[in-house]
C-alpha cells in the first residue's frame, strides 16, 4: 500500500484538530524554555500546518505560567488556541475523553504535550489516513512512531509484536519506538494493530461510538488508558493502524524522567522552529520537577498493576488471574514480561514482591469497591495460585 499522495494535494485533505492534554509543562516565565511551546513551534514548523484548524488544550490543573504561555503563543503566532482551564488534576484519560467532545473536527491529532514533532509529521500522517481510509471505512486511529529520546528507531522488532494484544494471557506490547521487520523486511507500508500509545490521528465518531477514552482519574497516572479504549474500539467493530515511517515520528522528551539517555548522535539535532539541541533540551529536562501524569517509581508500579487488573476483571476472572500471574512472574524473575519499567529491578526480590502485592490490593480495591468478600476471595485466589 502506497502512503503517498500526489504532489500539490494538500487541498484535497481534510481539516484537522488538535488536542493537547497538559499540565505543568511551562515552568518558565521565558516561554521560549518550556517544553509545551517546543511542541506548538515544532507543529507550527510542518509542512501541512495549516491543515490544523483547531487547536485544543486543555489544562488538567496546571499551576505554573501555562495560561500565560499559551496566550503568548497565540499573540506570537498568529493563532486561534482554544484553551480550557480546569483547577483540579484528574489526568489524561478524564481530561481527553472531555477534549474530544469539543473537537471541531472530526480527524484529530492527538499528542504529548513533550514532545517535538518532525516536520513531515502531519502531512505524512494525513496522507496515510487518506490512503487507509479508501479501503477501510472502519478506520478509527492511527498510531504514530514514539521515539524516546532519540531521532531513529531504537533497534528493530517483529512486526507481529507491535501495537500486540492477548488479553488470554494479559500481555501487550506497543514497540512504536523500534523498526518493524517481517520475514527479514524491513515493514513501510502502515499495518493493522490491536492497540496504540500517546501519539495518533484518530476519528471523532469512532471514539465518541466506542464510548471515548475511560475515567481513570482514580489512578495517579493513566497506563492503562490505550488497552482500555483500544479494547472499546475493537469490540466497537473499529480499526487500528500504524504508520512506520520515521518522517511522521515525534521524538518524546519525558520531560522530568531521568532515565532517558540521549545518543551521542543526536546531541547536536534540532527541530524546526526551535532553538534548543536536543542536548541542551536533555539537560533541561533532567532538572524539572514532576508534571504531566508522572509519578515516582513505586507509585506507578502500584497504580499500573492496580489499573490493568481492574480492566482485566471487568473483561474476565480469567483474564484478570493470567495478568497477576504474569506481572508477579515478572517481579520474581526480573524479566521484561509485560512493560514494566526496567528501573523496579533496582529493588531487591521482596520488595519488588510487595510492590506487585500492593498493586494486586489497589485493583480489587478499586474493581469491588465495598464488595468485600468477593474482594478478599479474590486476593487470596491469587496469592494461592503463586504461593504467597
Amino acid at each position: 500500500m502506497s502512503i503517498y499522495i500526489k504532489s500539490g494535494a494538500q487541498e484535497d485533505l481534510p481539516d484537522t484538530s488538535f488536542l493537547f492534554v497538559t499540565r505543568n509543562r511551562a515552568p518558565y516565565s521565558d516561554f521560549n524554555k518550556n517544553p509545551l511551546t517546543w511542541a506548538f513551534k515544532t507543529l507550527l514548523a510542518n509542512t501541512y500546518s495549516k491543515k490544523i484548524t483547531q487547536w485544543l488544550v486543555i489544562i488538567d490543573g496546571s499551576t505554573d505560567y501555562t495560561i500565560e504561555n499559551l496566550k503568548w503563543l497565540s499573540r506570537s503566532h498568529r493563532i486561534r488556541i482554544d484553551s480550557h482551564y480546569y483547577s483540579e488534576h484528574k489526568g489524561c484519560s478524564f481530561r481527553r475523553n472531555q477534549g474530544i467532545e469539543l473537537l471541531n473536527n472530526d480527524l484529530f491529532f492527538m499528542g504529548d504535550d513533550d514532545c517535538l514533532y518532525r516536520k513531515e509529521f502531519i502531512s505524512r500522517a494525513l496522507e496515510a489516513w487518506f490512503e487507509i481510509s479508501k479501503k477501510d471505512e472502519k478506520l478509527s486511529v492511527l498510531a504514530l512512531p514514539i521515539l524516546e529520546m532519540r531521532t531513529t528507531y531504537n533497534g528493530r522488532i517483529e512486526k507481529k509484536l507491535v501495537g500486540a494484544v492477548d488479553h488470554g494471557r494479559g500481555w501487550f506490547s506497543h514497540n512504536f519506538d523500534k523498526r518493524p521487520y517481517s520475514n527479514g523486511r524491513v515493514v513501510r507500508s502502515p499495518f493493522q494493530v490491536k492497540t496504540f500509545s500517546g501519539v495518533t490521528l484518530g476519528s471523532k465518531k469512532a471514539f465518541l461510538g466506542a464510548g471515548n477514552f475511560p475515567d481513570l482519574s482514580v489512578w495517579g497516572n493513566d497506563y492503562s488508558e490505550h488497552l482500555e479504549i483500544s479494547y472499546s474500539l475493537d469490540k466497537a467493530g473499529f480499526s487500528m493502524y500504524y504508520l512506520p515511517d520515521e518522517s511522521a515520528s515525534v521524538t518524546h522528551i519525558k520531560w522530568g524522567d531521568r532515565r532517558k539517555i540521549l545518543p551521542a548522535s543526536d546531541r547536536r539535532t534540532k527541530f524546526s522552529g526551535v532553538d534548543y539541541t536536543l542536548f541542551e533540551i536533555e539537560n533541561e529536562s533532567r532538572g524539572a520537577g514532576i508534571s504531566g501524569c508522572r509519578v515516582g517509581l513505586e507509585d506507578f508500579i502500584i497504580n499500573r498493576i492496580g489499573s490493568f487488573l481492574a480492566f482485566y476483571l471487568r473483561i474476565g476472572k480469567d483474564e484478570a488471574m493470567a495478568y497477576a500471574l504474569i506481572e508477579y512472574r515478572c517481579a520474581v524473575t526480573n524479566k521484561h514480561l509485560a512493560g514494566t519499567p526496567k528501573s523496579i529491578f533496582t529493588l531487591n526480590k521482596a520488595a519488588r514482591i510487595a510492590l506487585w502485592k500492593n498493586g494486586i490490593k489497589a485493583g480489587l480495591n478499586s474493581f469491588y469497591k465495598n464488595f468485600t468478600t468477593q474482594r478478599d476471595y479474590w486476593y487470596n485466589q491469587i496469592m494461592q495460585a503463586v504461593n504467597e
